[in-house]
């Protein structure tokens, strides 16, 4: 049985593999919600993953930004940890 549902969707660019449906079990027990009885329970809630590949255009602007005055560009791909944070390989 499941107890509640997460959905994570949007455009990605990374060479790496992320494992999403567990990341976002783990963010969700990491919060709290661990049992039912919460009303939500990240150990049998479904996860659906609607992930496709960011276009190059959309991907350009967001990976170029201006920060102090100097512009830059991301220089390696973002992965999500246990913590569910984003981190820089």
């Amino acid at each position: 049985m499941t107890t509640g549902i997460v959905v994570v969707a949007g455009e990605i660019s990374t060479e790496t593999y992320v494992d999403i449906a567990r990341v976002a079990r783990e963010t969700v027990i990491g919060i709290g919600y661990d049992r039912a009885g919460a009303g939500f329970d990240g150990n049998t809630c479904g996860v659906m993953v609607a992930i496709d590949e960011q276009s190059p255009d959309i991907a350009g602007g967001v990976d170029t930004s201006w920060s102090g005055g100097r512009r830059h560009r991301r220089r390696s791909p973002t992965t999500s940890t246990r913590s569910g944070r984003a981190t820089r390989e």
